[in-house]
């Protein structure tokens, strides 16, 4: 859950068990398949949550020339604070971090069986990451 505008809500849930979409709390799909989500899904599953710049350029788009992948880059990080707020994705020195403001099933779904809660593990689990 997460504070908006002063209220209580439900943070989206990124899905990479058996999906890959970011979808709200009333499961209606916010995102799918797109170079944004793949840069929110590789900085929330990559250890350490983090990755530089040119790193990310250059595997989002290995195709383009370098000045061409960092302009996208950018573009892709607007739309996702955009979409999920400013803190979605930070950014330090040309290091970009996952932060605050969406939810990960594959994190859910490990901290439940970390803590011997084997029903929400299943609740979550809807297919191979």
């Amino acid at each position: 859950m997460t504070a908006r505008r002063g209220r209580l809500t439900q943070a989206p849930v990124l899905r990479l068990l058996g999906g890959f979409r970011v979808e709200g709390a009333d499961g209606a799909v916010l995102m799918s398949a797109s170079k944004p989500l793949a840069l929110l899904s590789y900085l929330a599953t990559v250890r350490g949550g983090r990755a530089g710049r040119t790193t990310l350029a250059d595997m989002l788009w290995p195709d383009s020339p370098d000045g061409r992948a960092l302009g996208s880059l950018r573009q892709a990080l607007t739309t996702l604070r955009i979409k999920f707020g400013p803190e979605v994705i930070r950014t330090t020195d040309g290091i970009l971090a996952f932060g605050n403001g969406v939810d990960v099933d594959a994190r859910m779904f490990v901290d439940a069986l970390d803590n011997n809660q084997f029903e929400a593990a299943v609740a979550l689990y809807h297919g191979h990451f």
